[in-house]
Parts: C-alpha cells; sequence; structure tokens
C-alpha cells in the first residue's frame, strides 16, 4: 500500500472493473471506471416546501415555519435532500437559481469532491417548488385565536385619542419585529367605555408591553386568569391584564373629594408628590389614592399671566380670554416675580404654585 495515496492500492493490482494497471481508488477501480461507475450526488426532481399565504413565513422540512432569506431557502433545501455518496469527501457545492415563476425555481448544483485520490466532479439540476398554506399562527389569527387581553384604564381623568394612539405604537412596534414570537398578533382592539381594549395571541406579549408602558409612562397592573380548558392534562387559561394609566403629569391640578386643589410637584415610582394650592404643604401620594382625585386641569392649560399689582393678599392681571382685569388670590409661595402660573377651573382662575419642572407654558 502506498502511504502517500491515501485510500488507493498498488499499482500491480489490476482495476476490478476494465483490468488497467493504474492507481485505484479502495473500490479497486481505477479513475476513468470511478467516474463512469459512482454516482457522486443524488437530488429529487422537485424540492417541495410551504409557504404562508397570510405571513410569508417558510415551513421546510426538518424546521417548521419561520422567516427565511430566498438564500437561506434553497441552501437548506439542498442540504436537505441532496445526498452524497458515503465514500466522498472534502465536498463542495454551488449552485445558480433560475425562477421560472411564481412558484418555481430551477436550481442547478455543482458539486465537487474526491473519492479516494480522484477528484471528481458532478452537475445536477432539480426544480423548487413551493405550495401555499396557512401556518399556526395565521390559522389562529383567522379564527380569532386570544390569549390575553389588556385594558387600558386611566386615572382621574378620560385619555385622549392621541394618548391611546401613542400607546400603540410601542405594541405594533413589538409585533412588527422579524425575530417575533409568530403568536405575537393583534386579535382585536377597540374603544370601550372607560377606555381601551386590546385582545392579542400571546400571554408573554401582553406582559411585555404593559410592563413598556410602565416604564414609559408610570402607573400600575393588575393581572387576572380565567380557565378555558385542558390540555394534555393542563388548565389552559387566558389573561386579562389592566393597565391603569396614570393619566397625569406634572403640573397638572387635581381636585380631592374635599373639593381641594392639589397641583404635582413631580411623579414618582410610587405615585407622585402632591403641592397644596390654598397652602404651604408639600405630600406624597400612592397610586391608590391618585385614583380616588380627579384631574381638573392639566399642564397643557396653565397659563402664565404678567402681574400687573400686588398686594399682601392678592394680584391683578388681565384675563387672557375676555381681556379684562382680574383680582385673585396670590399663590402661596409667591416671591415677587413678574409673571405667575394661573388656570382657570370652571368659571374661576386660581393661581399656582410654581412646580420643580417648571412644568408651566410660557
Amino acid at each position: 500500500m502506498d502511504e502517500g495515496a491515501g485510500r488507493s492500492v498498488e499499482l500491480t493490482i489490476p482495476c476490478a472493473s476494465c483490468g488497467s494497471i493504474e492507481l485505484l481508488a479502495h473500490t479497486m477501480m481505477c479513475a476513468s471506471c470511478v467516474k463512469e461507475r459512482i454516482v457522486l450526488a443524488r437530488v429529487p426532481d422537485t424540492m417541495q416546501y410551504m409557504q404562508c399565504r397570510g405571513c410569508s413565513h417558510i415551513e421546510t422540512p426538518r424546521q417548521g415555519w419561520q422567516v427565511m432569506e430566498e438564500e437561506a431557502l434553497w441552501s437548506h433545501l439542498i442540504e436537505t435532500h441532496l445526498e452524497l455518496d458515503a465514500d466522498v469527501t472534502n465536498p463542495v457545492i454551488g449552485w445558480k437559481v433560475t425562477p421560472l415563476d411564481n412558484r418555481n425555481h430551477r436550481i442547478d448544483i455543482t458539486i465537487s469532491a474526491h473519492f479516494g485520490p480522484f477528484a471528481l466532479e458532478t452537475d445536477v439540476r432539480t426544480l423548487a417548488r413551493s405550495s401555499m398554506g396557512s401556518c399556526e399562527a395565521c390559522s389562529r389569527k383567522s379564527g380569532n385565536y386570544f390569549e390575553a387581553t389588556v385594558q387600558i384604564r386611566s386615572t382621574g381623568r378620560e385619555l385622549e385619542v392621541e394618548e391611546i394612539d401613542d400607546m400603540m405604537v410601542h405594541l405594533r412596534e413589538m409585533v412588527l419585529k422579524k425575530d417575533r414570537d409568530p403568536m405575537w398578533f393583534i386579535t382585536k382592539e377597540g374603544e370601550v367605555k372607560g377606555g381601551y381594549d386590546i385582545v392579542v395571541g400571546s400571554k408573554t406579549l401582553a406582559r411585555q408591553y404593559v410592563m413598556k408602558l410602565i416604564a414609559e409612562y408610570g402607573g400600575t397592573s393588575r393581572e387576572s386568569h380565567t380557565i378555558v380548558g385542558r390540555r394534555e392534562g393542563e388548565d389552559v387559561t387566558r389573561a386579562t391584564i389592566v393597565y391603569r394609566h396614570p393619566g397625569m403629569s406634572a403640573g397638572d391640578v387635581l381636585e380631592d373629594g374635599n373639593q381641594r386643589l392639589w397641583r404635582i410637584n413631580r411623579m414618582t415610582q410610587k405615585g407622585a408628590e402632591m403641592l397644596a394650592v390654598d397652602r404651604h404643604q408639600r405630600r406624597g401620594m400612592v397610586w391608590n389614592e391618585l385614583e380616588r382625585l380627579v384631574v381638573v386641569a392639566q399642564q397643557r392649560t396653565i397659563k402664565r399671566v404678567d402681574v400687573l399689582r400686588r398686594d399682601e393678599g392678592a394680584i391683578d392681571f388681565l384675563d387672557p380670554h375676555r381681556w379684562e382685569v382680574v383680582t385673585i388670590a396670590k399663590p402661596w409661595d409667591d416671591d415677587g416675580g413678574e409673571n405667575v402660573a394661573v388656570v382657570l377651573i370652571d368659571v374661576e382662575w386660581v393661581a399656582l404654585p410654581e412646580v420643580n419642572v417648571h412644568a408651566d407654558l410660557r
């Protein structure tokens, strides 16, 4: 045996097929007979795969439904269906794809490899054909499947359409991510009495969405579950997550059950730091307390007016709506500046204490 020739035999042994005396492979055949008799690669005439008509996800053998670029799809189909001779080594595979129509692509495959000491090359042709179907997620979506309901509610006031739209932007970004779970979809959404309801296909999506809302806007959440059946011996449940939006921000004016006015100095993780409007008082309120207050003026409705006259207990300013001079009690933190923050509540103007974040409009 010649050690430098790899899997070959000495030249004194004739080829088992043609009898010639030359370098042989381990099958006792010469190069010509190997090329004539050995089938380097086999591939079926057609390689079938399924494409979802709803989301364009691809179902391929052994990998199930997933998002695949075309090159990755062809590579996976060839890797799955191409059969090489068990004795070849160092295979190098290349291919060229020619679209025939929407469903069919012709693939010409070139394979180079070694069979014993001999370098071989062959070409094979196959057809990649798609069939339209529906993945599990799209089937469930079309059947109005859902696992969770997110109920958006507000503390202190009704949410405005723009605020709902802003919150929905976060959810739509989550369901459009390429690497998302296929069950991350919105089944139904719409206004309801007291807020906005969103029905989604995944509990995980609902939880992560509410966590994002709390991180962005503050507020609280509460989750409950309902058993809707059993599967493989385990309860199947649906979740309802109530997200309570603060409905308020720094600078807003709120009224408590005793008709006292408070202004939000700043929002905190547990609630808000409040300033009494009628006297020098600062205190913290947690979310449970804030839920019992009503927002009577938002920060964007607050005006800054120039002081025309000031005495010990009152200030004069020009009503920006009626262009009349109005006299009101000055704020308890009045520092003698040129202007003050005022807000119209019902039909009366009220002077407000300043807030740390300078939320007053200018």
